[in-house]
């Protein structure tokens, strides 16, 4: 028995129950407990004495611990134990309170980061994730990537770059897959993203690999995108032929898109650009043009002539005659491929192809629609709605019935004042 406790225990058994008393002096505090155990008794009377005084104790099993504790002494391993069992909850506390403060340090100090994607050389400078739809096979562009945090603070340092591209065949090269910056050559017509992965070079910065994408779309050679007031005319590749050779639209040449605004039967498509050309005093610049004329019925919309000039110095016009292009009102004219030869010349002995891949040809709006009649078929009902609906938070013309440029409320209310007017 160890010199800070003295323990008297008896135990008896009586009907399969148990009855424990004991008498503790611990610390110069006398203890008194007495204890039953048994089916259907259960009871407790605990406590002790101090300073002459009787007090009660309220947690029985401190007298358990005591009773540990002096087994343990006895068997002259308690007082490592003691220490370790004294020791053991600060430890525990001390460990569970410095984890806590990493979590809660690391998710004050990890920001949502994000990367964001520049490209030039091939297009107007844009930033993503606007996608790159306007690519043809041949096309040069550069491209960077910066990480930036919650508040738009760049990290210029702390983050290495790598690059791949997902697509089906070889769409694009890159000049690198490592670094900030890389250059990208299209190669052939198809569709795909470009990734680029930002990791943080330090181990010591707790966040995940961050991973951005652009889509991309390669178009063919010379492609063409064209918008009036009333027409929208565009194509993966475009170009004329005329007694075999081919005329392009040049890209670092202007050109000029207009159309005759004329009604809800007839509109038109006026293109004009200007090319070189070998002529007996060098080369030279002449004029091309490519002209549309359209009809409708009220219920659809069609093309009965096209004509090009024949690509000399001194243009004269090609004819291309038959029903070309038709759609339903309200709808777009989409083909695979179109091919169309000249049924006449102004120059004799000319004859001239129009090569058109994957068109689509839509008509807006024409000059005599009536107010908030958008798809002008005479009358102001639910399809205008409709229309303004599905542009709705765009600058689609086809919806902008006040034409500020932007497809909103304003642009229903003009509709819904006009509802039910017309034929």
């Amino acid at each position: 028995m160890s010199n800070s406790t003295r323990s008297l225990l008896n135990s008896s058994k009586e009907s399969g129950r148990v009855f424990t008393s004991g008498l503790y002096l611990f610390n110069s505090q006398l203890f008194v407990f007495n204890n039953f155990f048994g089916s259907g008794l259960s009871g407790n009377e605990f406590w002790y004495q101090e300073m002459g005084k009787k007090k009660r104790l309220d947690v029985f099993r401190y007298l358990h611990y005591l009773l540990i504790v002096d087994q343990l002494l006895k068997a002259k391993k308690g007082f490592l134990f003691l220490v370790l069992l004294t020791l053991l909850p600060i430890l525990i506390f001390s460990v569970t309170n410095v984890v806590l403060e990493t979590r809660k340090k690391a998710s004050e100090e990890v920001l949502p980061f994000r990367i964001e994607i520049a490209y030039y050389g091939c297009s107007p400078y844009r930033e993503s994730p606007q996608p790159l739809t306007s690519l043809k096979i041949g096309d040069h562009c550069s491209f960077s990537a910066l990480v930036y945090d919650s508040q738009h603070q760049p990290f210029f340092e702390g983050f290495d770059y790598f690059w791949y591209v997902s697509s089906t065949g070889s769409l694009i090269d890159l000049s690198h897959t490592e670094g900030p910056v890389t250059d990208l050559l299209a190669k052939q017509k198809g569709t795909g993203d470009l990734f680029v992965v930002a990791k943080p070079k330090s181990p010591g910065i707790l966040i995940a690999p961050i991973t951005a994408s652009l889509p991309i779309k390669v178009g063919g050679s010379h492609p063409v995108d064209w918008q009036t007031g009333t027409v929208r005319f565009t194509a993966e590749e475009f170009w004329v032929e005329i007694n075999g050779k081919k005329h392009f639209l040049p890209q670092d040449l202007a050109s000029s898109v207009h159309s005759d605004p004329g009604d809800s039967r007839y509109t038109t498509l006026e293109v004009t650009w200007n090319e070189w050309i070998e002529s007996d005093t060098g080369a030279q610049l002449s004029e091309m043009r490519f002209f549309v004329y359209f009809k409708s019925d009220g219920q659809k919309w069609w093309s009965e002539e096209i004509r090009t000039y024949d690509g000399e110095l001194q243009g004269e016009w090609i004819y291309y005659r038959g029903r070309f292009f038709e759609h339903n009102w309200g709808q777009a004219y989409q083909a695979a491929d179109f091919t169309v030869q000249s049924v006449s010349a102004e120059r004799p002995g000319f004859i001239g192809k129009i090569y058109l891949v994957n068109p689509r040809i839509e008509i807006l709006k024409t000059g005599d629609c009536l107010p908030g009649d958008l798809n002008c078929d005479r009358r102001v009902d639910i399809s205008d709605l409709v229309l303004v609906g599905s542009c709705f938070g765009t600058s689609d013309r086809r919806g902008d019935a006040n034409e500020d440029g932007v497809v909103n409320v304003s642009d229903l209310v003009l509709v819904g004042s006009h509802f039910g007017e017309g034929a």
